[in-house]
């Protein structure tokens, strides 16, 4: 039987910005490594508590962490276990292990992702051979930063910065003709520039807005994204407003993806990579699957350890809406309104199986032009007759979740990242979600959650079904040895 043995090649840094102080200054405060630590290395930290000066450790008290980037989670959800060793003055990592520190995590020399500290908890479960101790840290990714910070569009905190004035002042910034990326990189100065900025009795944010600055890259947020219609800013709204949901708004689901991912390769700069926002439309036109960057990873039968491929009918959908909500065009009014009617696409011979199943996404902010709108319903049209050829098919494209061990090795397989292909069973998938994992004795891991399962052309043209899915994992079990 072929397989592959990997020797773990893991580690967790923590490090810890000064919140205090006007420059960002991070210092490490402990490494957790995947292989034995001697007790003279575990000396050379001195024992301090959490608020303490520059210190740092190596040890070997992780016992597994886990972490998920998605497509649909900007709060990429991340946890880790550790045993709980005791220094000279009897204390544990979660009394040294802070809110807010930065989790630094590494797989075969490389950082994979970064996150933040938000839950350290002990815990002790009593068994019939005495008690068992743990402490769990847990957080979110990088990127969940942009989801955090709320900004309260209230006069009584910020001296009169109201939506009404602030959506004035980014039309004023906008011509008419601005690209959607024009819009939000400005949309996301003028954000900054308020929730960072200092009113009379209130707090500042320098290091966070550092932070975010260093390691959240932007370059290709809607960098080659294109609009059927001319965009108004009106982005803020009364109440809390945050960067992640505004720019969901322009960007809106399904038609169009807002995600991020920790890139590696983008520490130009010295840094471990940065956190790469993608906004685009969803990348199901043949141009735009052909390109998908990186390029396809082919996964060989012999790194899998298990998976769970088959049809799914639950996202079927057999009419299809585009909307403009802000304009007053909703699903009703966009099939019987005078001057808004369109034609509604729909999938005839999946109606008579499964009924109505609209699927629907809301394009907001375009410019009218005219009393009756137009350009609008033809828009629309457009959007909602692409959403048919993307989603049409869900009940042919194979979906499910792909387990195979980690590795990132030029002569058996690139690690796969959320966004992009892979090739399984001589077809592409689209990777939606990954889970990564380690656990002390064992190999890292990854689960893929994969859909859009299909033959494809070399441009990129959905060719058909991929059949015999029966015959062809057992053909490529046997291959393996399995």
């Amino acid at each position: 039987m072929d397989y592959i043995k990997r020797k773990p090649n893991v580690s967790v840094v923590i490090k810890r910005p000064d919140y205090s102080k006007s420059e960002c200054t991070e210092y490490e405060i402990v490494k957790f490594v995947s292989y034995e630590v001697s007790q003279k290395d575990k000396d050379k930290a001195k024992s301090k508590a959490k608020g303490a000066a520059n210190y740092n450790a190596l040890s070997d008290a992780m016992i597994s962490y886990s972490y998920t980037e998605s497509l649909y989670n900007v709060d990429s959800p991340f946890s880790m276990t550790l045993t709980p060793e005791e220094d000279s003055a009897g204390l544990t990592w979660i009394d040294k292990i802070a809110l807010m520190d930065l989790v630094f995590i590494e797989e075969f020399g490389v950082v994979r992702y970064v996150g933040l500290v938000h839950q350290a908890r002990y815990s002790a479960r009593m068994g019939q051979d005495g008690p068992s101790r743990t402490i769990m840290i847990s957080g979110s990714g990088f990127g969940s930063l942009l989801k955090s910070f709320g900004l309260v569009m209230d006069p009584r905190l910020w001296l009169g910065k109201i939506a009404d004035l602030e959506n004035l002042h980014l039309k004023a910034e906008l011509l008419a003709d601005s690209s959607v990326k024009d819009l939000m990189d400005k949309f996301y100065d003028n954000f900054m520039t308020i929730v960072f900025s200092k009113p009379d009795g209130a707090f500042t944010q320098a290091v966070m807005k550092t932070l975010i600055e260093k390691y959240i890259n932007k370059d290709e947020i809607a960098k080659d994204y294109k609009t059927l219609r001319p965009l108004v800013a009106g982005l803020y709204q009364t109440g809390v407003n945050n960067i992640w949901d505004m720019w969901g708004k322009v960007m809106p689901a399904p038609y169009c993806e807002l995600f991020g991912r920790w890139d590696s390769t983008d520490g130009t700069d010295g840094t471990d990579g940065k956190y790469k926002i993608f906004a685009r439309r969803a990348p199901f036109e043949a141009a735009d699957w052909a390109g998908l960057k990186p390029d396809k990873v082919d996964i060989p039968a012999i790194v899998l350890t298990d998976y769970d491929i088959g049809y799914d009918d639950s996202e079927v959908f057999t009419a299809f809406f585009a909307t403009a909500s802000t304009m007053g065009i909703t699903e009703t009014m966009s099939m019987v309104l005078d001057g808004f009617k369109i034609d509604v696409p729909v999938d005839e011979g999946k109606w008579t199986k499964y009924g109505y199943r609209p699927l629907m996404t809301d394009i907001k902010f375009m410019k009218r032009d005219g009393e009756k709108g137009d350009g609008i319903p033809g828009a629309l049209k457009e959007i909602s007759g692409r959403m048919k050829e993307w989603y049409s098919k869900n009940d042919e494209f194979l979906s499910g979740t792909i387990s195979l061990v980690s590795i990132d090795d030029k002569d058996v397989m690139k690690y796969p990242v959320v966004g992009s292909k892979v090739g399984f069973l001589g077809g592409e998938f689209y990777v939606e979600q990954i889970e990564r994992k380690w656990s002390y004795g064992d190999s890292p891991r990854t689960s893929l959650k994969v859909t859009r399962g299909y033959l494809y052309t070399s441009s990129g043209e959905p060719s058909k079904a991929i059949d015999n899915l029966g015959k062809r994992l057992k053909e490529m079990e046997n291959n393996s040895g399995a």
